[in-house]
């Protein structure tokens, strides 16, 4: 474990670096009403840029160690590089760190009082951009004081570690006595498995009753206000149509949502609704029109035929499929699927590409790209492989029925063809993971909060298997910073408190508002969302455990899950 925690160090080292980097950058953007300041600022950039690059070449001496002192000697190096942090008689940019913390820094002089440094002048101003972005290299600060006091730690806690081989055996002695201290707990997994334990907050709709309530909702349309019985009614009469048939009544629903719900209440929206009904409507219109194309050749092969026939049926099924995908489809397996049917002269983007083409059947060693009057016919890609096999070709012609079996492949081609012409239009909504579609948006904010809930449920148990039970979680109090200079503390509470908090806001709080409140109801969960990923991320928690690599993995990865939540959020918004 002793080398995977130090090579996972140095990489932690050299990310925050890389962090205080772009916070310092962010700051001397901001910090334009002072000439002086932002000349400062900029130094810390450099500097900062220039430890992250020190770090990262460290990485291959930590990577390739093999013994105890050499990855110690790789990590020390990277330790003692990070002098001051301004140059020599510039003001300090840690003036509201402890002096202990300074003093990890390499930083000997004491912080002078609050107004003199540069993060007090900036705390001072009224430039709120300015105190925003200060506020952030501040964390970072803090992060990596944090982290070196980790790895500082560790350090010496190894330093009675002989070396050579029996570095290898003590390394070895060490996991077995933690896997002795702290075994890996079993336990049967309940159905709801990603409940973090008992005492979490179970209020709210329940499981049935949500799914009640989506089914409703997905029927009309809209989510309905049950205490109204008057709308309710209208909604209900205007989301079917009555017909009278043999005397009695013939109900048939009118959809009114785009495509199906998901949990959030949230229907299929804007370009993919678009694209995805269209793609709908073609794919059973062409099934039918494929099953029915017979070949015009007089040597036909069957089971080329045939297997030309699956390919392409196969793959526009899958392409239908996807582009319905829920959260937006994969641009890249759509891309893949186009090109693979198509094999169009423009790339998905917009640019031009080279074609591939395909041997012909009646010119051995001829691609059909070569023959302009049959790529005319036949088009390339897969599509155009099955009419090349069926001989959908005009010279083939003869009889009016002929020409309806061509005409058939014709609209079959046509159909993809068109349906391309629209991803290429809508593409941009989909790529980098960020639809500007409220609906599409909306599940991955939704998968997001589910995934919190998961990281707390794992948080939890990774503090069981290190003996942190609940009991004692109901008891530890945990310690937060102020959040900014010059605020009051705010007030302890217990790690239970703060992990039922997260998971309840996730679960169940957060969900409602934006079932029941939609776009606006959005715009309230960010603030808490930030608030919580601060108080998991900055918390101090005064039990041993709480520092076993277990645990502070997991606390790392829900913090990273809460800031993902809010980053989706705030797309919306």
């Amino acid at each position: 474990m002793t080398f995977e925690e130090f090579r996972l160090a140095a990489e932690n080292i050299a990310t925050a670096w890389d962090s205080l980097d772009d916070a310092c950058q962010e700051l001397a953007t901001a910090l334009g009403w002072s000439t002086a300041l932002q000349t400062t600022v900029q130094d810390w950039a450099t500097n900062a840029a220039t430890f992250a690059t020190f770090s990262s070449n460290q990485l291959a001496t930590v990577r390739s160690a093999n013994t105890i002192p050499t990855v110690v000697s790789a990590v020390n190096a990277i330790l003692q590089t990070a002098q001051p942090i301004v140059p020599s008689g510039s003001q300090t940019a840690v003036a509201y760190l402890t002096a202990t913390e300074i003093v990890a820094f390499g930083v000997a002089a004491e912080p002078p009082p609050d107004g003199t440094s540069v993060l007090g002048q900036i705390y001072a101003s009224t430039d709120s951009a300015s105190i925003a972005a200060g506020g952030i290299v501040q964390a970072r600060l803090l992060d990596l004081r944090d982290l070196f006091d980790r790895v500082l730690e560790r350090l010496e806690s190894i330093q009675s570690i002989p070396a050579g081989p029996a570095a290898s055996l003590a390394d070895i002695a060490s996991n077995v006595g933690d896997l002795t201290t702290y075994p890996i707990l079993t336990q049967e997994t309940p159905p709801n498995w990603n409940s973090p334990g008992p005492g979490f907050s179970t209020m709210g709709t329940s499981s049935v009753g949500l799914m009640v309530e989506n089914a409703i909702s997905s029927v009309l349309g809209h989510r309905p206000r049950m205490a109204d019985t008057k709308s309710f009614l209208t909604a209900l009469t205007q989301s079917f149509k009555c017909t009278q048939v043999g005397g009695r009544a013939v109900c048939e629903w009118v959809e009114r949502a785009a495509v199906g719900t998901t949990e959030l209440g949230i229907a299929l929206t804007g370009a993919q609704a678009s694209i995805y009904e269209r793609a709908k409507d073609a794919l059973g219109r062409s099934l039918d029109q494929l099953r029915i194309l017979t070949s015009l050749r007089s040597d036909e092969d069957v089971q080329e035929i045939d297997a030309a026939r699956v390919i392409v049926e196969t793959e526009f099924t899958q392409l239908v499929n996807e582009l319905g995908l829920e959260g937006g489809p994969r641009a890249q397996r759509v891309d893949e699927l186009f090109l693979l049917l198509i094999d169009p002269d423009t790339a998905p983007d917009g640019s031009a590409r080279t074609q591939l083409g395909f041997e012909l059947i009646d010119q051995p060693g001829v691609n059909i790209l070569t023959v302009s009057d049959v790529l005319q016919d036949l088009g390339s890609g897969e599509v155009g492989r099955l009419g090349d096999t069926l001989g959908l070709m005009r010279t083939y012609v003869n009889t009016i029925a002929e020409e309806q079996n061509l005409t058939n492949f014709i609209v079959l081609r046509d159909h993809i063809e068109s349906l391309y012409a629209s991803w290429q239009e809508f593409r941009p909504n989909f790529v980098g993971g960020v639809s500007a579609f409220l609906g599409t948006q909306l599940v991955l904010l939704q998968r997001a909060l589910s995934v919190v809930g998961e990281s707390v449920g794992a948080l939890t148990r990774a503090m069981d298997s290190v003996f942190f039970g609940r009991a004692e979680r109901q008891t530890v109090q945990v310690k937060f910073p102020s959040d900014t200079a010059g605020q009051p503390v705010p007030p302890e509470m217990s790690v239970d408190q703060l992990l039922t908090w997260i998971h309840g806001y996730a679960s169940e709080e957060a969900p409602r508002i934006i079932r029941d409140a939609g776009k606006r109801g959005i715009r309230t969960i960010v603030p808490t969302l930030n608030l919580l990923q601060r108080r998991i991320e900055r918390g101090a928690i005064p039990h041993p455990a709480a520092r076993h690599p277990r645990v502070r993995s997991q606390v790392e990865e829900l913090s990273r899950q809460l800031s993902d939540a809010s980053r989706y959020a705030q797309v919306v918004i």
